[in-house]
């Protein structure tokens, strides 16, 4: 394409302007595979005024008409009339009126002296793509206004890009097209093939996934992209992605779940909340369910269901109820006489159901009786069943005597029988037995209350009392209690222990306890003494006391005195001698080193130990009360 360039030139009454364009011829070659259609500027105005100022156009537009891409591939510039090419970076406004110098830049690029244009910012042109040219432009000033002023020409070499990249498609599906939330996408098995203007098509392996990470649940596709020579195509892969389900619940039961036998079941009311693993949830309201009729015996109905392209499912318990129309008692029990007061026993009946549907059950076991105590008078008992809202009943007859307690009778008697005095009754191994009006037994052992706890020699039985059904009756156990007497001691000594010679024991205000085999104690009643009728008389020592002073020290005289029974009086002489004394192992003398200083001293007191006996069945017990007898 070849353009030829004018320049114009306006100026005011102290400012020169100058106007100018390019003018353009195009000279255009097609491919004989492709239709070439471009429109391309045919001029490129300058305006320029009398300060220096340029301004150039800015709709200028190179147009591709086609579907094919092209390219400019050259820009050349030819400065004409006398004009000169020039660079952009000289000093414009310095150069000399009618210099005739102009410069140009396309798109950034500062056309250089040589005329050739960089095309490095004038990009390809996509089919039926639009691209605005961007040109500025400096010119020398003029001496007079210049009017369509032609100042050089500009060719532009347009034509096919051969060999680019054109677009990129897919051969192959990948392996997985299926994918839960959150998973990355796996080219396995993906086949993308390249197509080029000119060019025969290529399988590459270059290209990248750019959207391929944690999928989401929105996602319907993954970007492939494919970079050659800077130009970048891409294109959808189509997958499916499923939320991951976490968790499913029922969040509402249908509003019927009794129904009859081969009813219809009804889901309405029924909604099942499904979780997913990326915090989202789902209500699910419609069912298809199974069975779809209720018989007699169903339990629950699955309510199925799809979320995310899984089958899912929940149970949903249902109550199949038949109607209830009577029930009979198709075996009375083993036993239907009894005697007032006892317990009716429904062993060995049947009771059977009969439903309106012609169906029918054994439901003894769900029965309610109508009696537990039967009385005097009663002649029947009925049985009840509940089946759903309906109840029936059936009765039996049955006979009722009355029934007296007439007394109790020791089936076997107590293990133990004989006990010693003080110790309690044991009534293990005894069994007792109620006997009744009617002939009739009943063990009541553990009933019977026995009337003695602690036994005393005067007990030579004990008694059992037993109420049943209003009525009392007693039994009796022989015992034997032994009262064996092992002893005696003075748990309280007289008010009276020194006595002169010719009193007789006094044993007021002494306590004497009896002690028994077996541990028990109590206490003796009239206990005997051997003072009790013969006085009290002063027996001298066997031998005369011999006293002797060792050293000083007087706190013993008084206690030896009280020891021996002597006069204190009779120390009164020695108290300046007195010292350590120490009596003899035989209890009648005290030594010093120094025999010189003996003397003989006689006992004026005298201890007695006064005997106490008890005798109780031939068995006599004793024991002793000190006391001391003075010399009058």
């Amino acid at each position: 394409m070849r353009f030829n360039v004018k320049a114009y030139a306006a100026v005011s009454a102290f400012v020169l302007m100058i106007l100018a364009f390019l003018t353009v011829d195009m000279y255009a070659y097609a491919d004989d595979e492709n239709v070439f259609s471009v429109c391309v500027p045919t001029a490129l105005p300058i305006y320029a005024s009398s300060d220096g100022t340029v301004t150039c156009a800015d709709n200028l537009q190179i147009i591709n008409n086609a579907a094919s891409p092209i390219a400019v591939t050259d820009i050349t510039v030819t400065a004409e009339n006398g004009w000169e090419l020039s660079d952009m970076n000289e000093d414009f406004s310095s150069m000399p009126l009618d210099s005739n110098r102009f410069a140009l830049s396309f798109c950034g690029s500062t056309v250089p002296l040589s005329g050739c244009a960089d095309l490095a910012n004038i990009p390809a042109l996509e089919g039926y793509e639009t691209f605005t040219v961007f040109y500025d432009a400096r010119v020398s000033p003029c001496s007079c206004p210049l009017e369509g002023e032609m100042i050089g020409s500009i060719v532009f070499t347009v034509g096919y890009e051969t060999g680019r990249l054109r677009a990129i498609y897919l051969v192959k599906q990948p392996d997985k097209t299926l994918y839960l939330h959150g998973e990355n996408f796996s080219s396995d098995g993906m086949v993308v093939a390249a197509s080029y203007y000119g060019c025969e098509d290529a399988v590459i392996d270059g290209y990248v996934i750019t959207d391929g990470e944690e999928l989401g649940a929105e996602r319907t596709s993954v970007t492939v992209s494919y970079t050659e020579e800077g130009i970048t195509k891409s294109l959808s892969v189509p997958i499916q992605v499923r939320r991951q389900i976490s968790a499913v619940e029922i969040i509402s039961y249908p509003d019927k779940t009794v129904y009859s036998p081969n009813e219809n079941f009804r889901s309405d009311g029924l909604a099942v909340r499904v979780r997913y693993s990326d915090g989202t949830d789902e209500v699910i309201t419609a069912f298809t369910c199974s069975p779809a009729t209720v018989s007699l015996g169903t339990a629950e109905v699955t309510a199925a269901f799809t979320a995310e392209g899984q089958d899912l499912s929940v149970q949903i318990p249902v109550s199949v109820v038949r109607t209830l129309s009577r029930i009979e008692i198709t075996s009375p029990p083993y036993k239907t006489a009894y005697t007032a007061l006892e317990s009716f026993s429904p062993e060995g009946a049947v009771v059977t159901a009969y439903f309106v549907d012609g169906g029918s059950a054994d439901v003894t076991g769900a029965v309610n009786w109508s009696k537990g105590i039967l009385h005097e008078g009663d002649t029947s008992v009925s049985a009840s069943y509940t089946y759903g809202a309906v109840t029936k009943s059936a009765s039996i007859n049955v006979t009722v005597t009355n029934k007296v307690f007439s007394h109790l009778e020791i089936e076997s008697l107590p293990s133990r029988q004989s006990y010693y005095i003080g110790q309690s009754f044991d009534p293990a191994g005894a069994s007792v037995a109620a006997v009744f009006s009617n002939g009739e037994r009943e063990n009541v052992t553990d009933a019977v209350v026995w009337s003695h706890g602690i036994l005393t020699d005067a007990v030579t039985e004990v008694r059992g009392t037993c109420s049943r059904y209003g009525d009392s009756a007693s039994v009796s156990v022989p015992v034997t209690v032994i009262r064996n007497l092992c002893g005696i001691y003075v748990l309280n000594p007289p008010g009276k222990t020194v006595y002169s010679t010719g009193e007789t024991f006094d044993k007021t205000g002494m306590t004497v306890m009896a002690q028994y085999e077996g541990g028990y104690e109590c206490e003796a009643a009239n206990v005997t003494s051997d003072y009790d009728s013969t006085p009290f008389c002063f027996v001298a020592p066997p031998s005369t006391v011999q006293i002797y002073v060792t050293t000083r020290e007087y706190t013993l005289i008084p206690q030896l005195c009280m020891e021996l029974g002597l006069n204190q009086s009779d120390f009164e002489r020695w108290n300046n001698l007195a010292g350590h004394l120490y009596i003899c192992p035989e209890g009648t003398a005290v030594y010093i080193s120094d025999p010189a200083l003996d003397e003989s001293l006689t006992c004026t007191q005298n201890p007695v130990n006064v005997t106490v006996s008890y005798s109780e069945n031939g068995n006599v017990r004793y024991c002793t009360v000190p006391v001391t007898v003075i010399r009058t």
